[in-house]
């Protein structure tokens, strides 16, 4: 496996690109090095959560994988104080206030990435703060799950599995359609706040609180969801008091601005969980581990194409409203539940498919070399 060092070396070369940026001074350099960050951020969150796999159950991930987006509300939350604070760097050594904010988060990333390198294990078998009786249970673990983890050594026919399975797609499509909504969030809050007729500064502290609800109301959620051991229970709901606060941005006018700034807090936290709970949800559904990463990184690819649409639909705001995007959201959030309600109905076929098993068609399907989480004794989580 090279998730461990796959995860400070893409965080290195986006350091250094984003050094990079303080410096630039045409449009070439600015198009060149936004497609380097496109790059090597692509691959971070695929990684980190495939990682995060190799040492939790199934039915411990959830709440993992929270903290990885929880991660990215609470920067959001802090994002623009930070710009705001680094800003005022402007003409120190002859820079301007930008320059200074890309350098420094640069360097800052850089120091991450080298302190990462040197202390994120390989395995549990080398992980420092595990003591004998973890990995002895970690062990058992790996032993129990050896059957569905498939060969150690790279196979392009694990891949070839995971590109040829149809559960990966639905999958696909729903994170597609939830990251609409989640790139909407975060590239356009602070717009759709000014919007209610707020000032600059009080726009950015108003965002804080969104974040701040988004982050602890999905990590409760993802805990509730390990607890139970179910996904779409959780998603569904969420989807809809998303597509409820959606409905109140659009309905309510612009001047009853208490009511459309708490519309944002019904928004942002079904999204979290929407995304979320969906990656962790194809994490449980596919085995060994190279059919894993290959879900992993289609699912994220094609989710991450919905920053094309995002661009496209918030372009221009009607009395205050960005009437297209809120609009296009709702359908997106609607979207991705009828992803969700598919892809339950598939595994659940599937589990009940493999119940009614006997035991001579269980061996005979072991014989035919069905491994990973084609195995006869996999159950998909629900």
């Amino acid at each position: 496996m090279i998730t461990e060092r796959m995860i400070p070396a893409l965080m290195f070369c986006w350091a250094v690109t984003i050094i990079g940026t303080g410096f630039m001074h045409n449009a070439a350099q600015l198009y060149a090095s936004r497609l380097l960050l496109g790059v090597f951020e692509s691959g971070m969150f695929p990684c980190l959560a495939l990682y995060l796999s190799t040492f939790y159950t199934r039915e411990e991930q959830a709440l993992r994988v929270s903290y990885l987006l929880v991660s990215a509300a609470l920067s959001g939350a802090f994002g623009g104080l930070f710009a705001f604070a680094l800003l005022k760097m402007d003409g120190i050594s002859g820079l301007e206030g930008w320059r200074w904010l890309f350098i420094i988060e640069g360097i800052a990333t850089v120091a991450v990435a080298l302190l990462v390198y040197f202390v994120l294990p390989d395995d549990f078998e080398s992980a420092r703060f595990l003591n004998e009786d973890d990995k002895k249970l970690m062990r058992i673990r790996a032993e129990i799950n050896r059957r569905y983890n498939g060969h150690p050594e790279f196979e392009w026919k694990e891949v070839k599995k995971a590109l040829t399975d149809p559960k990966l797609y639905i999958s696909c499509w729903s994170q597609f359609w939830g990251d609409i909504c989640s790139f909407g969030l975060s590239t356009f809050l602070p717009l759709i706040i000014k919007g209610f007729g707020y000032g600059t500064v009080t726009t950015q502290l108003l965002t804080i609180p969104v974040f701040f609800w988004a982050a602890s109301a999905y990590v409760f959620v993802s805990w509730m969801s390990d607890r139970y051991k179910i996904r779409v229970a959780f998603m569904l709901p969420a989807g809809l008091v998303t597509a409820i606060g959606y409905s109140l941005q659009i309905g309510v006018p612009v001047h009853i601005r208490g009511a459309l700034y708490f519309s944002t807090f019904l928004i942002a936290p079904g999204i979290y969980c929407i995304l979320g709970l969906n990656a962790t949800w194809l994490l449980n559904s596919h085995a060994g581990y190279y059919k894993r990463a290959t879900a992993i990184g289609m699912n994220q690819s094609i989710g991450n194409c919905a920053g094309l649409v995002v661009g496209q639909i918030f372009k221009t705001s009607h009395n205050g409203k960005y009437m297209l995007g809120l609009s296009f959201s709702l359908g997106s959030v609607v979207l991705a539940a009828v992803g969700h309600i598919s892809l339950a109905i598939w595994l659940k076929r599937e589990n009940r498919k493999r119940d009614g098993m006997t035991e001579e068609e269980r061996e005979k399907a072991i014989a035919d070399g069905a491994d990973g989480d084609f195995h006869p004794d996999y159950r998909y989580t629900m």
